[in-house]
């Protein structure tokens, strides 16, 4: 391919003036809130009836890789800031989703109804458009 020497200098620019674009941890953060109250509201929909796994195993396996970004970023960051090993800095990953699930159940799983859950693939939906991905 024969590419004019001034379309090599302005793609070059512009790849040059665009700024580099990584997940910042709270980014990361919030996409495993999202993981975890997805996980957590598809298995209350499942208990009121409703096909919530079928429904979160489709968008969970259309999302892995932000999931294993993300819940990466987060042991990053804990074993830089903590300095602590990577073992560990996995284990803190693990706990920060473990916390976000206890959240929703304790404040989101009681407002639950038939007709939220009726509406889980809207909000499946949502938290898609809502993860920062790397």
């Amino acid at each position: 391919m024969n590419v004019p020497p001034r379309a090599l200098a302005l793609a070059a620019a512009l790849i040059a003036a665009s700024p580099a674009f990584a997940m910042t941890e709270t980014q990361a953060a919030a996409n495993v809130m999202y993981f975890a109250f997805a996980t957590q509201e598809s298995e209350v929909c499942e208990k009121l009836g409703y096909p919530g796994r079928a429904a979160f195993r489709g968008w969970e396996q259309e999302n892995a890789a932000v999931f294993v970004a993300s819940m990466r970023r987060v042991e990053d960051h804990a074993a830089d800031t903590l300095k602590i090993s990577r073992d560990e800095a996995r284990q803190t990953s693990a706990a920060l989703f473990d916390r976000l699930k206890g959240r929703y159940d304790r404040e989101f799983a009681p407002n639950a109804s038939a007709k939220s859950c009726g509406r889980f693939g809207e909000t499946l939906r949502l938290y898609a458009s809502k993860l920062v991905r790397s």
